[in-house]
């Protein structure tokens, strides 16, 4: 076991990217194997080390992108349900340990690691139907290690998960609309194409505007009784139970104030979580009430 540990860290790391694209199909067999099983804390952290220089020797955002979409399939294709949390742990760990050796050419590539991590356990949970087990794992680690008060966390890192959860909980309770996709970005470019077109067809526009437009509401409509399906069993308000700690025990105050930009984000008001006014009632001193 120590010795395949070592030798998938040692090609992990390696500077040569075909080397590591081999460590990598080879890890992914392995932890989906029932060998996995007999990894501890200590031997994940060791493939986290790894795994954390295969991102650090990648160049160009493509490749990046597509590691770091790799890398957080682990979370949701991957690894055993039995060794999911330590392996969410030893993937802090190492990145806590990491953090202040990150320069700033380096930088975003691994926040980009970090949202896809968030994002693919988010996957996996929601696939699953939110299982009690893993859901508070999930929260539990988070709440320990990278969204905790210790001096040691760097606090660079606990806004950006305060300003990715959300995000990443929308994109995929939503990802069946179209709103949310990332790659959606392609076909605006063609709107003003037809301004020079006579004055039949624009008539011809304005009189199947109504039309359309009240087929377009129809499908909003559809949309947003959808969504509010979708919301109805997706617990949201235990998703953000780590934020309503860190918001009343921590005690760096900028802390606190960045937890409760979480919890009373405007989605959460948007999909009738929370009241519009409940911020303005809120002092920083009062308990938060929850949802």
């Amino acid at each position: 076991m120590l010795s395949t540990t070592k030798t998938l860290v040692r090609k992990l790391a390696h500077n040569d990217a075909s080397v590591r694209e081999e460590a990598y199909n080879a890890l992914k067999s392995f932890l989906k194997s029932k060998l996995s099983k007999k990894l501890d804390l200590l031997e994940l952290e060791k493939l986290w080390k790894g795994l954390y220089f295969s991102m650090w020797y990648c160049d160009k955002p493509i490749p990046q992108q597509s590691l770091a979409g790799n890398l957080g399939k682990l979370f949701s294709e991957v690894i055993l349900e039995s060794c999911l949390k330590d392996f969410h742990e030893a993937f802090w760990l190492v990145i806590l340990k990491e953090w202040p050796t990150i320069d700033k050419w380096r930088i975003d590539k691994y926040l980009m690691l970090i949202r896809r991590v968030i994002r693919h356990q988010i996957f996996r949970l929601n696939a699953s139907q939110w299982p009690q087990e893993q859901l508070d794992d999930f929260l539990n680690v988070l709440q320990s290690l990278p969204l905790s008060d210790d001096p040691k966390v760097p606090k660079a890192l606990s806004y950006h998960i305060c300003d990715l959860f959300l995000d990443e909980i929308e994109y995929v309770i939503f990802k069946d609309f179209r709103d949310y996709s990332e790659e959606s970005d392609e076909d605006e470019e063609d709107e003003e194409s037809d301004d020079d077109d006579d004055d039949e067809d624009d008539e011809k526009d304005k009189s199947e505007k109504p039309s359309l437009q009240k087929n377009t509401e129809k499908t909003e409509e559809e949309i947003r009784t959808k969504k509010q399906e979708i919301l109805s069993s997706t617990p949201i308000s235990k998703l953000l139970e780590p934020f309503r700690h860190t918001s009343l025990n921590a005690k760096f105050k900028p802390l606190r104030e960045k937890c409760k930009e979480v919890l009373y984000d405007d989605r959460l008001k948007e999909w009738g979580l929370i009241k519009s006014d409940d911020k303005d009632d809120d002092s920083d001193d009062e308990e938060w009430k929850g949802f």
